[in-house]
């Protein structure tokens, strides 16, 4: 008895654990991910686990388990007790369990580019930073551009003497692209007829941009030059087909006003201008009317996007508006005026309407890499949390609205229950703008708090604050409002890449990116009710040309975001790459290269489809087309700048044949042609890409057996040995105030000492190549038997050129200028420039010019050979201008043009560190390196 009544040792009741053993540990929340978010945010994802407490009870003694052990133990306990009906419950969200896989996006750092007229940090997935990103492609555009100036200059004497000037309302980035075009249709005399219509075609587009310019950046004293009446149009026009217009089809775009509230503040408007000549400041009229003419800007912008048959006739009267001068009258109102003291809401949505305007329009208001609207983003932010507008509408909060009797709009117009219906749409719109910046250009994040739990409403019919368990089906009837549902994981995805760059968990990213995609589809199997708040009065066979019953604005949406998530992907897997090759990882290097081949081929076929749509699907409405198009240019335009990179790296895959770089080249050329005969002859950001493009595209399709990369290696070591001369010349050196190549381009500072230590100079083009490849980028060293698959079964797509039968503008501009860009001598010439160099005692090693020297040197092809060892049939492409003689060639008349010049190799002195690292260039040698025959297209 005595035994029975001793007292018995409680047994502690043991539990899975559902938090990882940091947060038990420091007592913190956990979101019971691996690893969780408080980790992550600490840094100590490598120690972030789960654990069972029976195992560790009688464990406490032993080493303690490894990583992979206890994912092991985590997975068979989380197996085990989902079995169990109590557990079920507490086990409702299944673990991550996957090995975290870490990359750095940026191994070269942050790209910031300092000038005179601003200083910009380009975000992470715009083409500097990609290409900063990756060594291959730094390289091929600094090079580019050293030619490039070194041309201008010479061609700029050309034009001058033809009294040939710039444009003066173009940027003085535009000066190459008109001098070399110049130059090549009027000092070379044109080498068909067709070129010098090419030529004229050209020109217009030069005075075109040149004229939008103009007028955008047109300047106005004060309110009063600006004879207002003269740009407004009739009221009846704008009331009775404009408004109607952009109710049913742009509204639903951008949800942020109540148009029977708007269309009152117009009638308003016009009462007031029909007996006044000028606008009252004091009741808002300027944001009125900026507000018109913006909604003017969209209307014809969408009509003449449409594509339709006929179209131009149904909507003549809005189309033949003079608009051009409405853009500087909106930047007048809204910027040259005090409005960062305090903002109203007319001013707010104003605001958001120009940045919508900016995203889709031709001109170049949202820069080429969205910085300059991200500028404006923040702007909008901050107006908006001023007004009152942030997640506090969103989640309910209480608000109590004083609306004065001045107010505008008034209280007999909008009371408080309309406002607080615009609050959540116009925060809605922001969250949205803010998340899309952040997936199209990998701009950070503004706006750092997410949607965590549900509104009110919801949370009191579900009973449960978890965001799992919402009926998405009686969320508000918007999509930016539905978006809200997802915006949690977008913010997680902005958070994993800007967080920590150098340390990207990408397996819990691909997971959030999953989890986006599979949330979509269960939102978008829910509809989505679009009430514009205005009767229109047009018919509906005018606004439904298509005669579908959908809802176009909402499959827009819809396209754009699912665009967005595949440019992040594509972001990434270019990031992988990248970041494989510098870690010697080939097994993954490989599967990262191969992976970003496929998707590449994937999103350019997508990128045809909607350019070619095929007979039989289903098509996009084409008044919506003027808001897609902006992210179709910016990932056709990232397909043009990653193509590249993969001819580049061609000379590490030997398997590769020379069939397998046409291949390439005809993908590359294919896709250049789509892109900017789709958007540069409307588009200003899409046609100042077109100059750097087609240089880009010359110098890749070359001949089998003329890789650029030999060339760009050699040039940038010849480069580098003369600076390096010039700095060791000076005892007393001067504040150097250029960059200097060395600390533009990481890795070649490393290269060029190993070409040193060999004993090697610029003029060993196998050497420096087998140099880089063995002790610079290493990593195709330890797999030599990797193949890229380049899929030519499905880039079928490619082989049709669509427009054979109209201009092709990306063939046409600069076709023979990147050929003279290059033009000159063969081998001889490198062996004297040498030999002078080791007479002036410049050598700093021993040369091996043996293979040089004894190498055949081949005289240049006359004008009317044609025999060429090259895959390309040249009766039906267009020869170089003579190049030779321009620049001569051995044994012709006009070599003495070079040999005689005044210019040598040593006249670089000090003066030279003081100018920008392009113009420290030697053009002599930059013509050796190449023959003119190398830069004749395969596919023209």
């Amino acid at each position: 008895m005595v035994e029975d009544m001793k007292p018995t040792k409680s047994r502690k009741r043991q539990r899975t654990t559902v938090v990882c053993t940091n947060c038990r540990r420091r007592k913190s929340k956990c979101n019971r991910e691996l690893p969780c978010d408080t980790c992550i945010r600490l840094n100590n994802t490598d120690t972030c686990k789960y654990v069972d407490p029976q195992k560790t009870d009688s464990n406490k003694k032993k080493s303690r388990q490894s990583s992979q052990e206890s994912l092991a133990t985590l997975t068979d306990n989380l197996h085990s007790t989902l079995d169990s009906p109590t557990n079920k419950k507490r086990l409702r969200k299944v673990y991550h369990v996957s090995t975290p896989e870490f990359i750095n996006i940026i191994p070269n750092g942050f790209y910031l580019e300092i000038k005179r007229s601003a200083i910009n940090m380009f975000a992470q997935f715009v083409d500097l930073s990609m290409e900063h990103r990756d060594i291959y492609l730094e390289m091929m555009t600094r090079f580019r551009s050293m030619a490039i100036k070194n041309m201008s200059r010479k061609y700029e004497s050309d034009a001058k003497n033809k009294k040939h000037k710039l444009n003066p309302n173009l940027p003085q980035s535009f000066k190459p692209l008109s001098v070399f075009d110049f130059h090549e249709q009027v000092v070379n005399g044109g080498v068909s007829q067709k070129s010098l219509i090419c030529y004229e075609q050209h020109k217009i587009l030069f005075d075109k941009f040149a004229k939008m310019r103009k007028n955008e950046q047109l300047k106005f004293l004060d309110d009063d030059t600006i004879n207002l009446k003269e740009y407004l149009i009739d009221q009846e026009l704008f009331m009775s087909q404009i408004l109607p217009f952009f109710s049913e089809r742009i509204l639903p775009l951008i949800p942020i006003f109540n148009m029977n509230i708007l269309s009152k503040e117009f009638l308003t408007f016009y009462d007031y201008m029909f007996t006044h000549d000028t606008i009252s400041i004091k009741n808002f009229d300027h944001i009125v009317v900026s507000i018109i003419f913006l909604i003017i800007l969209l209307t014809k912008l969408s009509i003449s996007s449409s594509k339709y048959s006929h179209v131009e006739s149904m909507y003549d009267s809005i189309l033949q508006i003079d608009t051009s001068k409405y853009l500087a009258i909106i930047h007048h109102y809204l910027f040259q005026m005090k409005i960062l003291r305090k903002c109203t809401l007319l001013q707010l949505q104003c605001l958001i309407l120009l940045k919508f305007y900016q995203w889709c329009s031709p001109e170049d208001g949202d820069g080429s890499d969205g910085q300059h609207n991200q500028i404006l983003l923040g702007t909008i932010i901050a107006s908006a949390k001023e007004l009152g507008i942030s997640w506090h509408c969103i989640n309910n909060e209480a608000f109590c609205f004083k609306v004065s009797n001045g107010a505008r709009p008034n209280l007999m117009n909008m009371g408080s229950n309309d406002y607080a219906q615009i609050y959540q749409n116009i925060w809605s719109m922001i969250i949205s703008w803010d998340r899309k910046m952040s997936l199209a250009f990998g701009q950070e994040c503004l706006i750092s708090k997410s949607f965590m739990y549900p509104v009110k409403d919801n949370i009191n019919n579900s009973g449960n604050l978890d965001r799992c368990n919402v009926d998405i089906s009686i969320h508000p009837n918007t999509w930016h409002m539905k978006m809200l549902s997802v915006d949690n994981l977008l913010l997680k995805i902005n958070d994993l890449i800007h967080d920590t760059p150098t340390r990207v968990n990408v397996s819990m990213l691909e997971d959030l990116i999953t989890q986006i995609k599979n949330e979509l589809n269960l939102l978008r199997s829910f509809p989505t009710k679009v009430d514009s708040g205005f009767k229109s009065t047009m018919t509906d066979g005018k606004f439904n040309l298509d005669g579908k019953k959908h809802n176009p604005a909402i499959k827009a949406l819809d396209i754009e975001f699912d665009w967005c998530l595949n440019f992040l992907e594509l972001s990434i897997l270019h990031a992988r790459m990248v970041y494989y090759e510098r870690t010697m990882d080939y097994i993954k290097f490989h599967g990262a290269l191969q992976e970003l081949w496929n998707y590449l081929i994937i999103i350019s076929r997508k990128c045809y489809d909607y350019f070619f749509p095929i007979d039989g699907h289903e098509h996009m409405n084409g008044f919506m087309r003027f808001y897609c198009n902006r992210i179709v240019e910016i990932v056709s335009n990232k397909i043009c700048v990653l193509l590249p990179t993969f001819i580049l790296r061609l000379n590490r895959f030997p398997q590769l044949s020379c069939e397998d770089r046409e291949l390439m080249c005809k993908f590359l050329y294919r896709m250049s042609s789509v892109y900017f005969n789709e958007f540069a002859f409307e588009h200003y950001k899409c046609f100042k890409k077109m100059f750097t493009a087609k240089i880009s595209y010359k110098m890749l399709n070359r001949p089998c057996g003329k890789d650029i990369w030999k060339n760009i290696l050699q040039f940038l070591v010849y480069k580098m040995t003369k600076q390096e001369e010039v700095l060791n010349s000076i005892e007393n050196k001067p504040n150097i105030i250029c960059t200097l190549l060395k600390e533009l381009l990481p890795y070649l500072g490393d290269f060029y000492q190993e070409v040193k230590k060999g004993g090697f100079d610029y003029t060993n083009a196998e050497d420096l190549e087998r140099i880089w490849n063995q002790k610079i980028i290493p990593v195709s060293q330890y797999d030599q038997f990797f193949k890229l698959n380049l899929h030519e079964e499905r880039l079928n797509f490619i082989k049709e050129d669509k427009y054979v039968h109209q201009l092709n503008i990306f063939a046409s501009f600069y076709d023979n200028s990147s050929s003279e860009l290059v033009a000159g001598t063969f081998g001889d010439k490198l062996v004297e420039q040498k030999q002078r160099d080791d007479r002036n005692q410049v050598n700093f090693g021993s040369s091996n010019l043996a293979n040089i020297i004894n190498s055949n040197v081949s005289p240049l092809p006359s004008t009317g050979s044609t025999s060429h060892p090259y895959p390309f049939d040249l009766n039906t492409k267009t020869p170089p201008a003579q190049p030779q003689l321009q620049f001569g060639y051995p044994g012709s008349s006009t070599v003495s043009n070079i040999s005689s010049s005044n210019h040598t190799n040593n006249d670089v002195d000090v003066d030279d560190l003081t100018k920008p690292i392009e113009s420290f260039t030697n053009l002599e040698f930059l013509n050796d390196l190449f023959e003119p025959t190398d830069f004749i297209s395969f596919f023209k």
